[in-house]
C-alpha cells in the first residue's frame, strides 16, 4: 500500500511505525475512520482513506486474501475463493464503501487507473503499489499529468493476527534459452550480459525498481532517501502468495467473472456470498472442466 503522510499528518493520524509499518486490521480500520470525512457539509463523506476497484482484480483480491482466503485449494484443482474467509474479505469491502463510508461509491465501475487518479488528487489516502508507483509520481509531473508532487510512504497491508502478513507474490525477468546457433547465442549473451551490468543495475534506483536479489537492493538503495520503502516493501513481500495460482496454471479465463463478481458485490445486486459462488462456479468450469 502507498501512504500520503501528509493527509495522514493534516487528519492528526499517525503513521505505521518502521521499521516494517505493519498495522493490524483493527488499527487500519480506526485509522481509515479518521482519514475519511465530509468536507463540503452535504452529509456524504468525499474524501477517504482508500478506494476499490471491480476491474482492478489484483488490488482487490488482496483484500480476500487479508481475511485468509485463498483462490484454490492446495493442489491447485478447484477455485474456493468462495470459502468463510473470502467472503468476510469481499463482505468487508461492501461495508467499507455503505457502512464505514471509507471508500467512495461507484466501485463497480472503476479501474485502477481511478483508483491511482484519487491517490494523486488527495481524494484517498492510501494507494496501492511498491517502489515503482512511488517513481510514477515523478513521471506524472514531469509529463504533466500531476501538478505537484508529494511524499509517498509503503506499508503493508493490515493483517489479522490469525492470518498473518499478506502480500502479492510475483516476479518478472528474462530468461536465456538453448541455442544452437552459434552466433544467436553470442547475440542473446551479449545481451543478458548488458542487461545485468553494474552500471544498468544501478540505474534501477533511478525507476524505483528492486531486483530479484536482496543483496542487489541493500547495497544499490543503500543511503538513498527511498531506503526505508525499500526495505519495508521488501520485508511485506517475504510473506507473499500468488493470489491467482502458480506459474503453472492460466488465471486469464477466469478474469471477466471474477470482475464480474466484484461489480455484483460493490453495487449490491448480489450479497459477498452470491457474488464469489458465481465466480468459483463459472472459475471452475472455465478453468477445469468441472
Amino acid at each position: 500500500m502507498l501512504i500520503n503522510p501528509a493527509i495522514f499528518a493534516e487528519r492528526g493520524v499517525d503513521l505505521p511505525e518502521l521499521p516494517t509499518r505493519s498495522w493490524t486490521f483493527d488499527e487500519f480500520l480506526e485509522t481509515a475512520k479518521k482519514l475519511s470525512y465530509d468536507s463540503d457539509g452535504d452529509g456524504t463523506n468525499d474524501n477517504f482513506a482508500v478506494s476499490f476497484a471491480a476491474s482492478d482484480l489484483l488490488n482487490s483480491t488482496a483484500w480476500l486474501h487479508v481475511f485468509g482466503g485463498r483462490m484454490f485449494n492446495d493442489d491447485e484443482t478447484e477455485v474456493i475463493i468462495n470459502s468463510p474467509e473470502g467472503v468476510a474479505g469481499l463482505q468487508f469491502m461492501v461495508d467499507a464503501i455503505y457502512e464505514y463510508e471509507i471508500a467512495p461509491r461507484g466501485a463497480e465501475g472503476m479501474g485502477i487507473y481511478d483508483v491511482i487518479g484519487l491517490f494523486h488528487q488527495g481524494r484517498t489516502a492510501i494507494g496501492y503499489g511498491g517502489p515503482y508507483e512511488i517513481g510514477r509520481i515523478d513521471r506524472y509531473v514531469n509529463e504533466g499529468q500531476l501538478q505537484d508532487a508529494f511524499d509517498v510512504h509503503i506499508a503493508p497491508y493490515p493483517y489479522l493476527p490469525e492470518v498473518g502478513q499478506i502480500a502479492h507474490h510475483t516476479s518478472g525477468g528474462f530468461i536465456v534459452f538453448r541455442q544452437t546457433n552459434d552466433e544467436k547465442r553470442d547475440k542473446v549473451m551479449e545481451f543478458a550480459n548488458f542487461l545485468v551490468n553494474a552500471e544498468n543495475t544501478a540505474s534501477l534506483k533511478t525507476l524505483l525498481y528492486v531486483t530479484a536479489r536482496k543483496s542487489v537492493n541493500d547495497v544499490i538503495y543503500e543511503g538513498s532517501k527511498f531506503e526505508d520503502e525499500i526495505s519495508v516493501y521488501m520485508n511485506a513481500i517475504e510473506g507473499g502468495v500468488p493470489y491467482f495460482g502458480s506459474t503453472n496454471l492460466n488465471f486469464s479465463p477466469a478474469d471477466p467473472f471474477l470482475q464480474a463478481a466484484f461489480e455484483a458485490a460493490f453495487s449490491r445486486t448480489k450479497t459477498p456470498q452470491e457474488a464469489l459462488d458465481d465466480f468459483a462456479r463459472e472459475a471452475n468450469r472455465v478453468l477445469f472442466g468441472s
